[in-house]
């Protein structure tokens, strides 16, 4: 797969440059909505995969939780970009990849 070439190429280039290569999920409008209306990702298979080889930032199950008009209005809100911000901080902190020093 492209995709997984392309990510793996990210990674070992992150690796050999001695930083962190981590993947932040942004879902998109349509992905909110299906996940908001069936509870789970559409393709649970490729997201289990990514989430398997890389530090992947899922923000699509989080944002599911709050009604669409309130996270996303054909771009995120002031509330989703808090929301996707406070999960990456949240990683970043959990990882020791920063530190509140």
């Amino acid at each position: 797969m492209i995709m997984n070439y392309i990510l793996g190429e990210f990674k070992s280039l992150s690796k050999e440059n001695g930083t962190n290569f981590l993947i932040v999920q942004l879902p998109n409008n349509e992905l909110n909505n299906y996940i908001i209306e069936h509870g789970v990702h559409p393709n649970p298979t490729i997201i289990n995969s990514i989430s398997d080889q890389y530090s992947l930032i899922r923000t699509d199950t989080l944002l599911a939780q709050y009604p669409i008009e309130k996270t996303y209005n054909y771009h995120y809100t002031s509330f989703g970009n808090k929301i996707i911000s406070n999960q990456i901080v949240s990683t970043l902190f959990e990882q020791k990849l920063i530190s509140r020093n």
